[in-house]
């Protein structure tokens, strides 16, 4: 298996990086790899993948323990800060794109750590759409994050 890096970046007290991939991928597979600190601010915030700049069409769920939780449309929810703390997280996404296909889709593993204290998410979603993906932006929905974001295709 060959990974290329598209994208390399350090982000700081930021909600938001804009992930401009270097070239569209025009069908194959994305990973996504983001680790760094949230500061919640007393919330629990929402860590959402959004392709191509759009901001809806999207249907995604997180699934933690014996729970869930479903995403709005806004983008792909691929987890969250916990017991309305800052703390550590980092998460491992793949996008699949085949081009004759009508939406774009993805799973990927998420971990948030506070304190002594952990939460693990398996994510799942799509995105309605079929064109190659030009830019994903990695949001912090509330807060603000410091981390490190690498993009391949494979």
């Amino acid at each position: 298996m060959s990974f290329q890096l598209l994208y390399d970046q350090q982000f700081s007290r930021t909600n938001s990086v804009n992930c401009d991939c270097s070239q569209s991928v025009q069908s194959g597979f994305i990973k996504v790899l983001v680790t760094g600190e949230i500061a919640s601010e007393g919330a629990d915030r929402r860590l959402l993948l959004r392709l191509n700049g759009v901001n809806s069409g999207y249907k995604s769920f997180v699934r933690y323990g014996d729970s869930g939780d479903w995403g709005d449309d806004s983008g792909l929810f691929v987890g969250r800060s916990a017991w309305k703390s800052d703390g550590t997280f980092s998460l491992d996404y793949t996008i699949g794109y085949y081009s004759g296909a009508q939406k774009i889709t993805g799973s990927g593993l998420c971990v948030f750590a506070s304190g002594n204290d952990i939460v693990g998410f398996e994510t799942h979603g799509y995105m309605l759409g079929n064109g190659p993906v030009r830019n994903i932006d990695v949001l912090i929905a509330g807060g603000l994050a410091n981390g490190h974001i690498k993009i391949y295709t494979i």
